[in-house]
């Protein structure tokens, strides 16, 4: 008998191998242990859980992200009262999932980067109206404020294929089917205090999953009419630049890198990570994969363009920037949209440098 493998000891099993993600980003964990603990809010209608405590991921007491100064001193929103600042919007990008600690995300480099302090006021799954409507609700507890960058763009285009409900007045958002089914008309004297209860903080739960539309179709269906996913995103913009405006802001959008829009080589860690995505298999990376294509992105950057230049908003095309960044090579996507820590550093040196151009 071959002895020169060992074989697994009576009573013990052979401890299993860390998957991929968890080999090369541990800090991924901590995303993911509290992603499902998400505090329901009112009009915007959920955030993240404040007064988070994780290795990689620290939230104040509203539930926004730590950043830092220029000193790289913790920032905090919620102790930024009287303080001069700038502000950092946007979806699960902006927030910085991925990134290893609160001092290595976008809106921290962002301060190491221009000598500025950016407060991190983003939303993870936001969509355009969420983002907006976070900052009217928040942006009285800090001080005066010179710039603000919504980093944002793929939540708006990916929720216009695959929502269950489509509104051209509220927007678009995700879990839209849970608000949906608890918002049902009921006769029953126990409605009320059911929903309360699977509202209340920290007890967000998935709806059980249902049987699933086919992909290709839905797609191919809304293909012809996704102008109208531009055109909820314009209305936010317009929005964006009269609080702008009036209250003296510049104003950005730079519309997030997504791994297949940006031209770059593949490194081993983000060809492991894409194999182990894609072996797994999601609606998510399904949908994601279908429609982030070159086309869709020489499209939607095209009118986002378009739409910013006759707003008079000032409009950074992150797929680009990071496509001719000279570190182009180094491994910046842990999937289709999420950075590394080198992925951040990348973008807040681009729009660090935007800045130093605009005002020189």
């Amino acid at each position: 008998m071959n002895r020169s493998v060992k074989e697994t000891p009576p009573g013990k099993e052979r401890a299993a191998l860390p998957s991929v993600r968890e080999r090369l980003a541990p800090q991924m964990a901590d995303y993911d242990s509290w992603g499902n603990q998400m505090a329901w809010r009112p009009f915007i209608m959920y955030f993240h859980p404040p007064d988070l405590r994780t290795a990689s991921c620290n939230t104040d007491s509203f539930g926004f992200r730590f950043s830092a100064d220029a000193q790289g001193n913790v920032a905090r929103a919620d102790q930024w009262s009287g303080k001069p600042c700038n502000l950092l919007l946007g979806n699960s990008v902006a927030f910085s999932v991925g990134a290893t600690s609160d001092v290595a995300s976008l809106a921290a480099r962002m301060s190491c980067h221009s000598d500025e302090t950016w407060l991190n006021f983003s939303g993870r799954a936001f969509a355009a109206s969420q983002e907006y409507l976070t900052f009217l609700f928040h942006r009285h507890y800090v001080g005066s404020i010179k710039r603000i960058v919504l980093f944002s763009g793929a939540n708006d285009l990916f929720l216009y294929y695959v929502p269950k409900m489509f509104d051209e007045t509220f927007g678009i958002f995700f879990f839209s089917e849970v608000f949906a089914e608890r918002m049902k008309p009921q006769t029953d004297v126990g409605r009320w205090e059911r929903v309360w209860e699977t509202m209340k903080p920290h007890r967000f739960k998935r709806h059980p999953k249902k049987e699933l539309p086919d992909l290709d179709a839905v797609i191919t269906e809304r293909r012809p009419t996704r102008e109208r996913a531009v055109a909820l995103l314009v209305h936010n913009l317009e929005n964006w630049k009269m609080a702008a405006a009036g209250l003296g802001i510049e104003f950005v959008y730079a519309l997030q890198p997504v791994r297949s829009w940006v031209q770059k080589p593949w490194t081993s860690e983000e060809s492991e990570l894409d194999a182990e995505l894609s072996a797994i298999g999601s609606r998510w990376n399904t949908v994601l994969a279908k429609v982030m294509d070159d086309e869709h992105h020489h499209w939607y950057a095209g009118r986002l363009a378009e739409e910013c230049e006759r707003l008079g908003i000032s409009f950074v095309d992150m797929n680009e920037a990071v496509s001719t960044h000279p570190r182009k090579k180094e491994w910046l996507f842990m999937d289709y949209l999420h950075l590394t820590d080198a992925g951040y550093d990348i973008c807040a040196q681009v729009l660090a440098q935007y800045f130093a151009r605009s005002t020189a």
